[in-house]
């Protein structure tokens, strides 16, 4: 990346209870997923196709990693927070989650979990991706988010539309738990922001 580096932001402190919720669980790997329904119109029929590629795409990056890339721990937390614009087409998403894991040097089967705001749990883009990386999908509310310390400016584009001026990189520290560290910061496409983090599971959530 081009400019000048960024400071790190210190280890973040989770609080004891993390204020998040769950919405979309794992739902397998690509391979089990339905298929995508696409319409008559001509434009859904190249969004379908578009998808299908970036689905399979990621599918098949997936199928070729072994469960843990060397070195990883199956203890440790890998979580990818994501941010999106409404009507962020899950290709979009897809590819830009793929680009930042290849920078962290991580593979896409060591995520643990995808993290956003609460404003954006229902977004069709963000529900899609974590049900095509087989992943829970954990919001948190914009206030506590915004508690959150990042290395990244506060985006007032965020702020106005979610309430807290950072979403991908203050999800993926928030999900990440005590001592979290970001691997890869924000990162944007067109429509979609993401950050990558790694932390510590707590002792009672390790295998």
């Amino acid at each position: 990346m081009s400019g000048t580096p960024r400071p790190a932001a210190p280890p973040h402190r989770a609080p004891a209870s993390l204020p998040h919720r769950t919405v979309a669980g794992p739902a397998g790997r690509p391979g089990d997923r339905p298929r995508h329904r696409t319409d008559d119109d001509p434009a859904d029929r190249q969004e379908g196709r578009a998808r299908h590629r970036a689905d399979d795409d990621l599918a098949n990056h997936l199928e070729h990693q072994p469960p843990h890339r060397a070195g990883d721990d199956p203890a440790d937390r890998l979580v990818v927070g994501v941010g999106a614009r409404r009507g962020a087409p899950l290709s979009e998403v897809l590819e830009l989650i793929r680009r930042a894991l290849a920078e962290s040097g991580r593979c896409p089967s060591a995520v643990t979990a995808l993290a956003t705001v609460a404003a954006k749990a229902a977004e069709p883009g963000l529900v899609g991706a974590a049900s095509v990386l087989g992943v829970p999908l954990r919001v948190y509310e914009a206030a506590a988010l915004a508690a959150v310390p990042v290395p990244g400016p506060a985006s007032a584009a965020a702020l106005a539309a979610v309430g807290t001026p950072s979403v991908a990189e203050a999800a993926a520290l928030l999900a990440a738990g005590d001592g979290a560290r970001l691997l890869v910061p924000k990162q944007a496409s067109a429509s979609a922001t993401c950050a990558v983090a790694h932390g510590a599971a707590p002792a009672g959530d390790r295998p």
